[in-house]
């Protein structure tokens, strides 16, 4: 059924297309491990309402040291206007 790399790139890439409906969009996601092969796992994370992925990758740090056999992808959300926010835009998915 291929690899684990493999899936866990057609996920991303799926999760990916969901969220975004404006071409112009760059992607920021952080990407970690896996530190040892061969890789047994992954965690795709995606971050709270106005929030971005770092906080979260440094939050995570000794997680990931308690996994190095998994591969760790911090997804980053688009910029959407809330109007909880008065129009601001913020991330979020």
């Amino acid at each position: 059924f291929g690899s684990s790399n493999m899936w866990l790139n057609i996920l991303i890439s799926i999760v990916a297309l969901a969220m975004s409906t404006d071409v112009s969009f760059a992607w920021q996601h952080l990407t970690f491990g896996p530190q040892q092969a061969p890789c047994e796992g992954a965690v795709v994370w995606l971050h709270g309402f106005g929030d971005e992925p770092e906080g979260w990758a440094s939050n995570l740090r000794g997680a990931r040291a308690k996994h190095p056999n998994w591969k760790w992808v911090h997804l980053k959300g688009r910029l959407l206007s809330q109007t909880c926010y008065k129009g601001q835009k913020v991330p979020g998915w």
